[in-house]
């Protein structure tokens, strides 16, 4: 089912990596986030011609560009071999993890998925994930089992953190009730990406 919305978070105009890219990136980035097409495991066909038309006076040279900045500050992987992208971090930003239906829809598409640079950097984000103090109890087993799918071995899958602040059920949102954001983590990672 084609989805109807994107979540942007507000912060991302807070965000250094974010705010150092050129506009044309970062409008970029806000229309590869938008795409109905996009498949909750963040990874959509590379289309670079039909999303040229999707403006007055933009070119394929203007998409291609503004996608090459995006590769080069992480925000994205590019297989132009398979025509994949990934929004590196869309299974984080977009908190597909605390929905494990989602999460299996997700796992469903990466199953699809062809390219092997495309593969890896998603398991390196659902590693990080894992570790995520605001994990859905039913994601945990759904995260092992894409990693496992990728060729990650059971091993060097991290252990949840331990739950510091006892049962996470407490919290009236339903939230785990840490204000830890698993966003705020490796700065040295482009955030908009990250």
């Amino acid at each position: 089912m084609a989805r109807s919305e994107a979540r942007i978070a507000v912060t991302i105009w807070n965000d250094d990596d974010f705010l150092a890219l050129t506009a044309d990136a970062q409008r970029m980035f806000m229309f590869l986030i938008s795409q109905p097409d996009l498949a909750h495991d963040g990874v959509l066909a590379l289309r670079e011609r039909r999303w040229s038309k999707k403006a007055k006076g933009m070119t394929l040279a203007d998409v291609q560009r503004a996608l090459n900045e995006l590769r080069a500050t992480r925000f994205v992987v590019i297989d132009e071999d398979s025509e994949e992208l990934l929004i590196r971090s869309f299974i984080r930003r977009d908190k597909v993890y605390r929905q494990p239906n989602v999460l299996r829809a997700a796992a469903d598409h990466l199953a699809t998925v062809s390219s092997r640079a495309i593969l890896a950097a998603a398991g390196a984000e659902l590693r990080r994930v894992a570790t995520a103090n605001d994990i859905h109890d039913g994601s945990r087993p759904i995260v092992a089992a894409m990693l496992a799918a990728i060729g990650t071995p059971p091993e060097a899958i991290p252990e949840p953190p331990a739950n510091p602040s006892g049962n996470p059920s407490d919290a009236p949102d339903g939230d785990s009730g840490t204000t830890e954001d698993p966003d705020a983590t490796d700065r040295d990672v482009p955030a908009g990406g990250n």
